[in-house]
């Protein structure tokens, strides 16, 4: 063997060592490498289950906390919708805004919500109450009731009363039927009309008293009381007011 030979052969020798080295360390260098890998994994599921550990299962009262929660925000969203609507306002009239608010009334009825109308029922209690101060403003009856039965069965009635408004009464006519001492509706025997209409004729100023008797308006012996039904008023401006038998207790 040559010194050239010998010299290629050394460096062979060498070359293959340093390669048996690096593989050595690469080899080392991969077990390192598996051996944490199969570490984590290894503590992985534990990691895992005391990351569970720390989260609180669902129960009643975290249910209805957050229900609680819901409501507060719902209720929130309401309040500060009708804060914006009120700042707002400036565009619509305190009547539109009360129109608004009155249009329709919620009420809950068998745990259902139901729509209510209001302005219908507010109207219409309005309306009562104005009748009813108009009805008192027209006369007030002083007396109204039946004489005793004469020879003949005839029995007179007597109306009185006080003009209280501020016109004078050209005409009032007064409607009514006799009652017996049972509370029984009775007729005259003679005529056979059970109603009767007595006109007293004016004028009758604001303030003043009239009325009278109306002979035999009746012939039955068993009247005992005059039942009104309904009195028609007419001023002399021309001008009528009517006053209905329920009514009849406002101007007595």
């Amino acid at each position: 063997m040559t010194e050239e030979e010998k010299k290629e052969f050394e460096e062979f020798l060498q070359w293959k060592a340093e390669k048996a080295k690096k593989m050595e360390s690469e080899n080392q260098l991969s077990e390192t490498t598996e051996e944490q890998t199969n570490g984590k994994e290894h503590t992985s599921p534990s990691a895992t289950s005391e990351v569970r550990s720390n989260i609180p299962e669902p129960t009643e009262e975290n249910t209805g906390n957050s229900a609680l929660i819901v409501i507060v925000v719902f209720v929130g969203i309401f309040f500060l919708v009708i804060l914006v609507v009120g700042l707002s306002g400036n565009k619509r009239t305190p009547s539109a805004l009360a129109e608004i608010e009155d249009s329709v009334a919620l009420a809950v009825i068998d745990n259902k919500l139901i729509s209510k109308p209001v302005v219908d029922d507010k109207q219409d209690s309005i309306a009562k109450v104005e009748r009813i101060s108009a009805v008192k403003k027209t006369i007030k009856i002083t007396s109204a009731y039946l004489g005793r039965p004469n020879s003949a069965s005839g029995v007179d009635a007597y109306f009185y009363y006080k003009n209280l408004s501020d016109k004078t009464i050209k005409y009032l006519i007064w409607e009514g039927y006799p009652m017996n001492a049972v509370g029984d509706r009775v007729s005259c025997e003679i005529r056979g009309y059970r109603d009767y209409r007595g006109k007293d004729t004016g004028p009758v100023k604001p303030g003043k008293t009239s009325g009278g008797c109306w002979d035999c308006a009746w012939y039955n012996s068993t009247a005992k009381k005059l039942i009104l039904t309904g009195i028609e008023i007419e001023y002399m401006d021309g001008s009528t007011f009517t006053i209905k038998e329920n009514e009849m207790e406002y101007v007595r």
